[in-house]
């Protein structure tokens, strides 16, 4: 990534980090801006950015400071209305991927400065390793990484690993189960299955005229269910 938009990326890291906010699509809010027109700088910027999103992908740090930076500048707005509708669009990642991204990014960029004096060199290498440390207060991030460096030594460092150390810090009880991301997407999945069978039983309800508010309310309800989904 060019170094201009790591500096920008890093300060909006800094700032996001000291008044202990995360980005959420409820801050990002809904309803876009007046549109003003790309300058040439924020073209070659934007153009930067998507670079490193479309040929790191797997590089999930880079991949989140360069969403930090077009979402932060709203670089989307000449072919968009919303941040969430780039994402999808653009890259086909969903609301809540395409913000974890940018929540991991930002703890790893603050591990890495905080963490630079102590000589650590391992970081997370991949966005689930570091989804449990958003439960805490960022403020634990890095006690929180050492210890999970200290009890993974010599082995491979695993979300569930991750989970546990974070589980000792939050003061949950030792034998307390807790659900890993991806058993709590599972049951996010199901519920958003068993909605999706509800809402589609009910479109096909007599009762529901085909010119009715009703059911235009259900299929665009329909329509959130599958695009969260993707």
């Amino acid at each position: 990534m060019n170094t201009t938009v790591q500096e920008q990326a890093a300060l909006k890291t800094e700032a996001a980090v000291q008044t202990e906010t995360s980005v959420s699509p409820e801050a990002e809010g809904a309803v876009s801006q007046e549109k003003v027109p790309l300058t040439q700088e924020e073209q070659q910027l934007f153009g930067q950015s998507e670079k490193t999103i479309e040929v790191g992908l797997g590089q999930f740090v880079d991949v989140g400071n360069a969403l930090i930076v077009i979402s932060d500048h709203k670089l989307y707005r000449d072919s968009f209305d919303t941040f969430e509708d780039y994402c999808r669009q653009r890259w086909n990642l969903s609301d809540k991927y395409a913000y974890r991204l940018i929540n991991a990014a930002r703890c790893v960029t603050s591990l890495r400065g905080e963490l630079a004096a102590q000589a650590v060199t391992t970081f997370p290498s991949n966005e689930s390793q570091v989804r449990p440390l958003l439960d805490l207060d960022p403020k634990k991030w890095a006690k929180a990484w050492l210890k999970v460096l200290k009890d993974t030594e010599g082995h491979q460092i695993t979300a569930k690993e991750v989970q546990a150390v974070v589980n000792k810090l939050a003061g949950k009880p030792k034998g307390e189960k807790t659900d890993t991301p991806k058993d709590q997407l599972a049951k996010t999945e199901r519920k958003l299955t068993k909605i999706e069978k509800l809402v589609e039983k009910a479109l096909d309800h007599k009762s529901v005229g085909p010119n009715s508010s009703v059911r235009k309310l259900l299929e665009d309800i329909l329509k959130t269910i599958k695009r969260g989904q993707k």
